[in-house]
């Protein structure tokens, strides 16, 4: 049985409940974006209303979700986001995924795509 819990905007500075919510939302956006990395953590910074506006005004985005790749042509949808914030958000989130991966295992497994077990 789910339990419902109750908190105010106060219990957000909490570092346990923000880390808990932020991970529920992410898991939330990746559940949306199909597993879809850099799109979900786009539409959790930018917002998952806005994101899919933006990707419906784009007709060579569509492909995205079905055609997961690291391929420069899927991906350049990144720099071409009109929310400088958000760009930046998913470049050094990727980024670090890598250099966190590189530290960890002493080496970068360069999967196709490249954050394909990010969300894992």
């Amino acid at each position: 049985a789910s339990e419902k819990r109750s908190f105010n905007i106060d219990s957000l500075y909490m570092p346990d409940m923000n880390i808990r919510l932020g991970a529920r939302y992410l898991s939330r956006m990746l559940y949306a974006f199909k597993g879809h990395f850099p799109l979900s953590l786009a539409a959790y910074n930018a917002g998952i209303g806005r994101m899919r506006k933006w990707l419906a005004l784009r007709p060579e985005t569509a492909n995205l979700i079905s055609e997961q790749s690291s391929n420069p042509m899927n991906e350049i949808w990144m720099d071409e986001m009109p929310w400088d914030e958000t760009n930046d958000y998913v470049k050094s989130v990727l980024r670090n995924y890598l250099v966190n991966q590189l530290l960890e295992n002493g080496e970068m497994a360069l999967t196709d795509p490249i954050w394909v077990t990010a969300s894992k």
